[in-house]
């Protein structure tokens, strides 16, 4: 694991951590991808997992062990939903539904 802020204000043993790893999974609240763009700026390859492809929904399901456990058991199979290409209405919008 890293620390994603880290990695955005371009701290370098973060940038090289996350460069460096075998695999990195960007873990997003919703479909704008906020970590995903983060890694890709510093030339990090992530794996983009969108946690309302899960069902998870941004201010609305409750953190819990069950929850934890779904985002941990879809990652290790890889039963999430691949990123597809989104296009937002409005570049930069947060796609939540206003939930953030």
């Amino acid at each position: 694991m890293a620390c994603l802020a880290g990695v955005g204000a371009e701290l370098a043993g973060y940038v090289q951590s996350a460069k460096g790893a075998d695999i990195v999974y960007a873990i997003d609240g919703c479909s704008t991808a906020c970590a995903k763009r983060v890694l890709e700026r510093v030339g990090a390859t992530p794996q983009s997992v969108i946690l309302t492809e899960l069902g998870i929904e941004k201010g609305t399901t409750p953190a819990s062990d069950a929850v934890v456990e779904k985002m941990y058991v879809a990652i290790r199979d890889g039963s999430w939903s691949p990123q597809k290409e989104r296009v937002d209405k409005q570049a930069g919008s947060c796609s939540c539904g206003g939930n953030c």
